[in-house]
């Protein structure tokens, strides 16, 4: 997992990074560990961040399951609905992270 993976990942599947995610620990934990949402004992299935599971999971629900990585549809519930900085946090959080992965190239 590398900043630049994640960067071809988001624009390719409309996601965007959690707001309360610290991405540069994640790619830390993710690059030792794999996919923090890796079930026990299958350790292939989730062995990268992103997952493969996570492109369908993000169409079919609005999120991954670890919920690194979720779409505006995830905000769309009766919480989120009545708190839409957290949308605007994400959004921001996914801009910056984009702008500093394309700094470094």
């Amino acid at each position: 997992m590398s900043k630049k993976s994640i960067a071809n990942f988001l624009p390719k599947t409309g996601a965007l990074i959690h707001y309360g995610i610290n991405m540069d620990a994640h790619i830390k934990e993710a690059a030792t560990h794999g996919c923090p949402c890796r079930p026990i004992g299958v350790p292939e299935e989730r062995k990268h961040c992103p997952c493969h599971q996570a492109i369908s999971e993000l169409k079919q629900q609005g999120y991954c399951l670890c919920r690194v990585f979720v779409t505006t549809k995830y905000f769309q519930g009766v919480f989120y609905n009545r708190n839409p900085q957290y949308l605007l946090q994400s959004i921001q959080k996914t801009r910056r992270f984009l702008d500093e992965a394309r700094s470094k190239g």
